[in-house]
Order: C-alpha cells, then sequence, then structure tokens
C-alpha cells in the first residue's frame, strides 16, 4: 500500500540513474487465539516481515488445564 521510488544518478556516467524502491508491508504483525477445548487454549504472537527482511518470528503459548505444567511455549524463527 505503500511505495517510494528514488532515483540515484550513477557518478561514472550522466545517462544513467539507480533505482531505489522501498515498500511497507502493512500486515505483517498477528496474532490468534485458538480455543482446543473448554480447558484448552492456544495463543501466538507474530511478525512475518521481521525487520524488513523478509523473516518471521512466532511466539506461541499452549494453556492446558489438566497438564502439569499447565503452560507451555513455543519459538519459531525463519529465514
Amino acid at each position: 500500500m505503500d511505495a517510494r521510488i528514488i532515483a540515484k544518478p550513477v557518478s561514472s556516467t550522466s545517462d544513467s540513474v539507480d533505482l531505489i524502491v522501498v515498500t511497507r508491508d502493512v500486515f505483517s504483525l498477528g496474532g490468534t487465539v485458538s480455543p482446543q477445548s473448554a480447558t484448552t487454549y492456544k495463543f501466538s504472537v507474530q511478525d512475518v516481515n521481521l525487520g524488513g527482511y523478509g523473516q518471521r518470528a512466532q511466539f506461541g503459548l499452549l494453556y492446558d488445564i489438566d497438564r502439569s505444567p499447565h503452560l507451555g511455549y513455543d519459538w519459531l524463527y525463519q529465514k
């Protein structure tokens, strides 16, 4: 939804430019809440374009009252 194009002159020639395209990923952050049963819930938070480099980071929690310990977690990083 947002882009910027920058023309930068090349110093070694007068008839050429380098084009720099800067874009913004509007929907890179997200999260979910998923009830698995009456006593079990999954939660997650993610960024699918971490730092604008196309890398993904996700953190998740599982809460289950019938297990011990009640809380578990996971961490995901993709490049």
